[in-house]
């Protein structure tokens, strides 16, 4: 089902730019609500400087006004679909809170909710004032 999207993250996951990009590349596609599709690579640079796929997707779209998005796969460049990381999760959602309906794709026809990775949103509990500390 998501074949396409997937080989084509694979492929840009296994864009080589330089010597900066040759360790353990990851590719993004995501598409919008309005049916536009992102691309963004993994980059990680000798001075320190890196960013993940998802985020240069993101930023990507950001950059033609779009803010929702609805399916994104991540792909390492050997093929493995691997689900954002804690901070990609939550970039997702504070570009727009309506992304917790994102659908992030799993597997070749599996796909779970942003929802579902980010289900306790530190936000939700300082809109709320509540003490975020640990109770027992």
């Amino acid at each position: 089902m998501y074949k396409d999207m997937i080989g084509r993250a694979k492929e840009i996951a296994n864009v080589v730019v330089n010597d900066m990009n040759n360790r353990g590349g990851v590719g993004c596609v995501l598409i919008t609500s309005k049916g536009n599709i992102y691309e963004g690579r993994f980059l990680n640079a000798h001075c320190g400087l890196s960013f993940c796929a998802e985020v240069a997707a993101i930023a990507a779209m950001i950059t033609k006004g779009e803010t929702r998005i609805d399916t994104l796969v991540a792909v390492a460049y050997d093929g493995t679909i691997l689900p954002p990381c804690g901070r990609c999760r939550e970039l997702i959602y504070q570009v727009n809170k309506e992304n917790l309906a994102t659908k992030v794709v799993v597997s070749r026809t599996d796909y779970i909710f942003l929802s579902a990775l980010l289900n306790r949103r530190w936000q939700e509990a300082w809109e709320q004032n509540e003490n975020c500390v640990h109770k027992s």
